[in-house]
């Protein structure tokens, strides 16, 4: 039996390094770079590396403290190793978009100064990835836990 606070340390730590060092790799890579620096490359492949590792890390604790003690075992740690270190290069390669910003004047009786769209993306933003962090350690767990013979 693991600790949660271990399962969910060695699982966003490697998502923490396959992010940093995918996006490192990237944006030095990259001829549209620009003029950044070399240590404003570094700053923000490990700055985004280290927020989505810590919302990862809020998923798979909380996942990993629901499970039966049983369920927690080094099996379970390396196999979310894994699929963390995966998860974490693909999530750092940059996906190429078209931006289309559109402007929708308010109503004249819309006396709302909440931005809510805002509001809803910033949640979302927020609990994806601790939610997803939580569905794949639970269903892993639950399938490595199994007794067999039961």
């Amino acid at each position: 039996m693991r600790s949660p606070s271990r399962i969910a340390t060695t699982s966003s730590l490697a998502f923490a390094i396959a992010a940093f060092v995918i996006s490192f790799l990237w944006r030095t890579a990259s001829p549209a770079r620009g003029s950044q620096t070399f240590l404003m490359t570094i700053a923000n492949a490990s700055l985004s590396a280290i927020v989505l590792a810590t919302l990862i890390w809020i998923g798979v604790f909380a996942a990993a403290r629901s499970s039966e003690p049983h369920q927690r075992s080094d099996r379970l740690v390396g196999v979310l190793t894994l699929m963390f270190a995966v998860l974490g290069g693909l999530s750092s390669i940059p996906i190429p978009t078209h931006n289309v910003e559109t402007f929708i004047p308010r109503t004249p009786g819309d006396s709302s100064t909440v931005d809510w769209a805002f509001l809803a993306r910033l949640l979302g933003f927020v609990l994806l990835p601790s939610l997803v962090a939580y569905a794949i350690t639970r269903s892993t767990a639950t399938v490595l836990g199994r007794k067999v013979g039961t």
